[in-house]
């Protein structure tokens, strides 16, 4: 499994645990238990396919450091050829672990952009 599917795989695991955490809360706060269920069956396709754009997104080669990002949304960073590469940033800090080794915390603001090396 690449590392872009595995970013994918994570994201939609962590988005089932919000999914659950959201259906239990609202089934016994409100509206009935067939709506909820729909609801959540609606959820769980969108974050299907948010999944699969993601998967499409970023493209790398496997390193000593987890995954070094060369394309992001078919933007090419070369850093052979033009000393750019793909900086992954959390809440505008530079990240200290890679795309595929993050884990996704709500709240949270995560970039990646084109550097000079």
């Amino acid at each position: 499994m690449s590392a872009a599917q595995q970013l994918a795989q994570q994201l939609s695991l962590q988005f089932e645990d919000l999914q659950n955490v959201f259906y239990a809360k609202l089934v016994t706060k409100v509206g009935s238990k067939r709506y909820w269920e729909l609801w959540a069956k609606d959820i769980a396709k969108i974050a299907e396919e948010h999944s699969e754009r993601i998967k499409g997104l970023i493209e790398g080669e496997e390193g000593p450091y987890g995954l070094y990002v060369k394309v992001v949304n078919g933007i090419r960073a070369d850093y052979d050829k033009d000393k750019v590469y793909w900086a992954f940033y959390i809440n505008g800090d530079y990240a200290m672990s890679g795309v595929d080794v993050t884990e996704i915390c709500a709240g949270d603001e995560y970039a990646l952009r084109v550097e000079k090396g």
